[in-house]
């Protein structure tokens, strides 16, 4: 059984992480590149910028909808990764 490919809509090297936007992963995030784990853990809405490819057309318009809980995510991870950077 081939495992559900992910994609990540999320801003580029969160949290200086080497993760850019548009990186596929296949399987679970957190499995794949186990560093996520940790942060998933303190930041919720960053599992959400990872989105499996099927749904890719829906997620990216989403994103880009102002007000959505995908933008919402999205701005929260930038803003809590920019702090992190600037600490």
């Amino acid at each position: 059984m081939n495992p559900t490919q992910y994609m990540y809509l999320g801003p580029n090297r969160p949290f200086g992480l080497p993760l850019v936007t548009r990186a596929i992963f296949r399987g679970a995030p957190e499995y794949t590149f186990p560093q996520l784990a940790a942060l998933f853990a303190r930041h919720k809405e960053l599992r959400s910028l990872f989105v499996p490819v099927a749904d890719l057309a829906t997620s990216r318009m989403l994103l880009a909808t102002p007000g959505t809980a995908l933008h919402k995510a999205y701005a929260a991870i930038k803003a809590a990764s920019d702090k992190a950077r600037k600490q």
